[in-house]
């Protein structure tokens, strides 16, 4: 018997731009997109999204990685230039499945992300359970993540489905014990959430 959703954040709640976001940051640092891409700044997110180093010295890192000196109130908008938009159509199904199964958030992200989509989207209101990579130290698809929130959870492997737009995510996941959905659409979560009997 299902017990508790998990889901995912980016990609599955709330859309990602990447294309604004890029732009975003290249005009920011006044280098090229292109220029962007080269150098090794996500090696710097990925650290910051375990929790490995406060904000401050992400951006830090960032402006030297870039060579330019960048006020933290001129970052933070164009940080979250990825993020946009809630899926309404996914927020409907996470509020009709409220009322009948626990939900729970499962994400790779940082405060930042975290944050503004906490103030931004009401689709936040229906979990009652956040799992952050931030917090916990680990990144999906690392089953050490996984292992970490079945304990905080208190629940059998089998009794847990995990929502990610991520195919390697939703593998080990499965390889774990869960049963793991590959987010496509709106209209494809909802089939499989019938045929779980979850709607």
């Amino acid at each position: 018997m299902i017990k508790h959703v998990l889901f995912d954040l980016g990609g599955v709640l709330v859309n990602l731009n990447y294309e604004a976001f890029f732009k975003s940051l290249a005009e920011l640092f006044h280098i090229s997109v292109d220029e962007l891409a080269r150098h090794k700044g996500n090696e710097l997110h990925f650290e910051y999204m375990r929790g490995m180093m406060d904000g401050k010295t992400y951006v830090d890192k960032i402006a030297r990685l870039y060579n330019h000196e960048i006020k933290l109130t001129k970052f933070l908008p164009a940080w979250v230039r990825i993020i946009d938009g809630q899926k309404d159509d996914v927020a409907k199904i996470v509020f009709q499945l409220q009322p009948n199964v626990s939900l729970s958030l499962l994400s790779n992200t940082d405060p930042w992300h975290y944050e503004y989509c906490m103030r931004e989207y009401p689709v936040m209101l229906a979990f009652s359970r956040f799992f952050l990579s931030f917090q916990y130290k680990f990144m999906k698809p690392d089953a050490a993540f996984y292992q970490a929130v079945n304990d905080k959870l208190a629940v059998k492997p089998d009794e847990c489905v995990f929502i990610d737009d991520t195919l390697e995510n939703i593998e080990s996941a499965r390889n774990f014990g869960w049963y793991g959905i590959h987010f496509q659409s709106a209209e494809q979560l909802g089939r499989e959430l019938v045929k779980l009997k979850l709607m």
